[in-house]
């Protein structure tokens, strides 16, 4: 192929010249890479599977219990549209201490988080 008849009949000179590289080079063969790679990853035992399936189940459970322990100490039972009506402020205020501490809980959380996912030994 000639470089020359490939400019003149694209109209971009770079998709013509990584054209003329794409002709110009076999495919390359993966032999199955990715085959060998998984198997090669180790086997995770059934009981170790049941585990973290367990300790995710644990996490869910007691996200749940705080969430309605939070429910039934802030909302009142008497009418659920009153007190999400009572919920709303009428004026919002952000003072430094509540902008600090707001930063403070994101980074704490953040901190236990990673820390939870990088610990191998919960």
């Amino acid at each position: 192929m000639n470089n020359e008849t490939t400019y003149k009949s694209d109209p971009n000179p770079l998709d013509a010249l990584f054209a003329s590289a794409r002709q110009g080079q076999p495919n390359l063969m993966d032999d199955s890479f990715t085959k060998l790679l998984v198997n090669s990853l180790p086997k995770t035992s059934l009981a170790a599977q049941k585990e973290t399936v367990k300790k995710g189940l644990s996490f869910d459970l007691i996200g749940a219990i705080i969430g309605l322990l939070m429910a039934y100490l802030f909302i009142d039972r008497t009418s659920l549209v009153s007190s999400f009506v009572g919920l709303i402020p009428e004026s919002i205020v952000i003072s430094p201490l509540l902008f600090i501490s707001a930063i403070g809980v994101i980074g704490l959380s953040s901190v236990v988080a990673w820390w939870m996912v990088e610990d191998n030994s919960l």
